[in-house]
């Protein structure tokens, strides 16, 4: 019989793998693109999901979550981002 174990997982359900050892995940979660604290484009009210990936009307930028294609960027830190 498998023997339990305690896991732990990211709080803003971004996909991250879990992890038996909490400072790892306390880690991620401090730079976590759903972690409103990054100001990144997923938690930000201009980012819209287009056809292409994630878009910012306010910079114009053109983001990628899972994989960046060349010329396009998530942006991390954003001086125009705003609470969803």
């Amino acid at each position: 019989m498998p023997r339990p174990v305690k896991a732990y997982a990211c709080v803003f359900r971004c996909g991250q793998r879990t992890t038996t050892v909490r400072r790892d995940m306390e880690a991620h979660e401090g730079i976590c693109i759903r972690n409103p604290a990054t100001r990144a484009c997923p938690t930000c009210r201009h980012e819209h999901k287009a056809e292409t990936g994630y878009s910012c009307p306010v910079w114009m930028w053109a983001c990628e979550i899972d994989e960046l294609p060349e010329g396009k960027n998530l942006v991390i830190g954003c001086e125009q981002w705003e609470q969803r």
